[in-house]
């Protein structure tokens, strides 16, 4: 089978995360979160990371939707970062129509979003915030373009001014045959940010989007802190988490995947791990959780205790799934010569940390 059918694979099981919209702040963003969630590959049992892969995302499994708060953390930002860290999450809705709650977030280094609406299955809103330089208006302000990667532009055709957003430009954007319509503004020097109006064509919206865009919350405290349900350990220190996607859970943002890469300045490509680094994706084990198994050889095996199911990916990856470990859903997805397999992953490296969030890790590894 090939490595695209394993990420789709481990996507497509999450026990009912929201699937990232993954909305449509561009094709690629939105695949990029396909994809980042093996995204929406999955190994696990029911839809997840899905979407848009924007968003993109998938693993909701029975999460209690995040009401956003009135007002602002921190200062909104003179200058918009150099990069985001994967870490702490940058951006957040402060407020949302009646009915909306915050579904799902992702965080990389050049791009974090979140996706909002009235369930997991309908999304309305797509919050994308960029890092500086990654999106640039162009000549007589006719778009907005935004470097999806170093060798590749999307641009939205501007289609009129918009109300200002808190003091900073903004204009109405669209995507030609994406029947997606944008609000975009500037919301520091530099950076850009998108709001996303999915399935509201016309110009109803127009008004809750400008709302919406002025109570953005910004900066490294603005979504709750990242939870993980298990710690890494005993891995190069040079390893560095590069994105993260997460869905709310009370006082916690829920981790339920998250991606690897050797270098920590590099933002391209920013939706898969680099250097056969492992790639984690995390659900909540339900009484009858299962792992879908794509064709080709899958072997079954018992490590330390839980059940695991084994099987290959292009070349020499390998992914691993665990349906049901102390409570929590796992598969792995890695491999090359000098990257321990998913079956060593999960035997010696990763400690878990049951289903509860409250009594997870604020950082993958320590």
């Amino acid at each position: 089978m090939i490595e695209d059918q394993v990420r789709a694979l481990f996507t497509g099981i999450a026990d009912g995360e929201p699937a990232p919209s993954r909305v449509d702040t561009g094709l690629a963003h939105r695949r990029g979160r396909a994809r980042l969630r093996w995204r929406r590959a999955g190994l696990a049992g029911a839809p997840v990371l899905a979407a848009a892969a924007v968003a993109v995302v998938a693993l909701a499994v029975g999460a209690a939707p995040l009401r956003p708060g009135p007002g602002l953390v921190g200062p909104r930002p003179a200058v918009a970062p150099r990069q985001f860290n994967p870490l702490a999450p940058y951006a957040s809705f402060g407020w949302l129509p009646s009915g909306d709650s915050v579904l799902s977030g992702a965080t990389y280094r050049p791009l974090t979003w979140q996706v909002a609406g009235p369930g997991p299955a309908k999304h309305r809103w797509e919050l994308s915030l960029y890092m500086a330089g990654y999106c640039r208006l162009t000549a007589a302000a006719r778009g907005l373009a935004c470097n999806l990667d170093p060798a590749a532009q999307q641009t939205w055709r501007i289609t009129g001014a918009a109300p200002a957003v808190d003091g900073h430009r903004a204009f109405w954007a669209g995507r030609s045959g994406s029947g997606v319509n944008h609000l975009v503004w500037q919301y520091a020097k530099g950076g850009w940010a998108m709001l996303a109006a999915l399935n509201q064509p016309g110009t109803a919206w127009h008004g809750l989007a400008v709302r919406i865009a002025g109570h953005v919350r910004y900066g490294a405290h603005a979504v709750p802190p990242l939870a993980f349900p298990a710690r890494v350990t005993g891995l190069p220190a040079w390893w560095r988490v590069s994105g993260v996607s997460y869905v709310p859970d009370g006082a916690v943002s829920r981790v339920t995947q998250y991606l690897m890469t050797p270098l920590p300045g590099v933002t391209f490509p920013f939706n898969v791990s680099l250097g056969g680094l492992p790639e984690f994706q995390f659900g909540l084990a339900g009484p009858h959780s299962s792992c879908p198994v794509p064709q080709g050889k899958a072997v079954h095996k018992v490590i330390n205790g839980y059940r695991v199911i084994l099987g290959h990916a292009t070349g020499s990856r390998q992914w691993l799934c665990a349906p049901d470990a102390d409570g929590v859903q796992v598969r792995i997805l890695a491999g090359s010569r000098h990257v321990p397999s998913p079956a060593d992953l999960f035997a010696h490296h990763l400690h878990l940390l049951g289903p509860n969030p409250a009594h997870w890790a604020r950082k993958p590894s320590g």
